[in-house]
């Protein structure tokens, strides 16, 4: 069974994979890991001059219909305007072709954005598809998507997609975690603002945590940052972010666990510990990247104890 650093030698093939796949090679790669990660799923091949009748794949026990695109750089303003317009004449095609056999309930407008976000026109047009078909449900379908279905296969699956996996000699940290470090590493001067994600309070839970000024103001610091991090969870799939937070929530314990309660400045130590944990002997750049990830993690409460009013309780007075 593959553990966490085979796993992350296949996500990283797949990524790879994912950035030198365009046209027909990408569909080939989603139609690939479709049949495995859903059973009921059927791919439609081209058939003489009438092609698929615009469906490149459909779950028919669900009503589920998929049609790819994979451009060179979907970011380009003509890419933008045929990606538009592919996905109008596809879905009427499928509509016209389709709906009456067998019911569209969902559609999924599959396109390789290389891990990229869409630019807004696209979001408009199948929104706009929506408003004309309320009865369907329109979705996007990004390369971190397929990425999570890929990662839901068993580990013979995903070798017969990527290919067999070395296992390394050299013990190294391979993890989502080295990823969003680097990611984090690379930016400048990205101090956009971000939506609060659970706590209401960011200050009462530093002070809840008995934790300095200075530790204060180095996490209140990072929150500046958290939205390239939201960023970069938004286009990764699910299973990288959960591999950073089970990371990270784990380090956490080990923090907490290697501080007596009764030492002076112990919340404060418990942080400088988990710096050190999740990524140890780092150099400033890196440190700066964490601390980053605990702000993130922080005001999720992953990490450090919520308020006292926060936490559950089921007495009402």
């Amino acid at each position: 069974m593959f553990g966490a650093n085979e796993k992350y030698i296949v996500r990283l093939m797949l990524k790879n994979r994912i950035h030198e796949s365009e046209g027909q090679a990408y569909e080939n790669l989603f139609t690939i890991i479709m049949q495995k990660s859903n059973p009921n799923f059927e791919q439609v091949k081209p058939y003489g001059n009438i092609g698929d009748w615009k469906n490149d794949g459909f779950d028919k026990t669900s009503g589920t219909y998929y049609q790819v695109y994979a451009p060179e750089d979907i970011t380009k303003a003509n890419t933008v305007d045929n990606a538009i317009k592919k996905l109008e004449n596809d879905f009427k095609g499928i509509y016209d072709h389709w709906n009456s056999i067998c019911p569209i309930r969902k559609y999924y407008y599959v396109i390789n954005d290389k891990y990229r976000n869409l630019p807004p026109q696209i979001h408009n047009a199948i929104l706009n598809l929506g408003k004309k078909y309320p009865e369907i449900e329109f979705n996007l379908f990004k390369a971190k998507d397929l990425e999570d279905c890929f990662m839901s296969l068993n580990d013979d699956e995903m070798v017969s997609v990527v290919g067999c996996v070395a296992t390394p000699h050299i013990q190294l940290d391979y993890s989502a975690l080295t990823d969003v470090i680097s990611h984090l590493m690379e930016l400048r001067g990205d101090y956009m603002d971000y939506e609060r994600l659970f706590v209401p309070d960011f200050e009462e839970k530093i002070r809840f945590n008995n934790l300095s000024q200075r530790i204060s103001a180095l996490l209140i610091g990072a929150t500046y940052q958290v939205a390239s991090l939201e960023n970069y969870f938004k286009n990764n799939s699910e299973y990288a972010k959960a591999d950073i937070q089970q990371r990270i929530s784990h380090a956490y314990i080990d923090a907490v666990n290697s501080v007596e309660k009764a030492e002076e400045n112990y919340g404060d130590q418990v942080f400088i510990k988990l710096i050190d944990k999740i990524y140890p002997n780092g150099t400033p750049g890196i440190k700066n990247a964490v601390l980053v990830l605990m702000a993130y993690f922080f005001e999720t409460c992953d990490i450090f104890e919520k308020p006292e009013e926060e936490m559950g309780n089921d007495d009402p007075s």
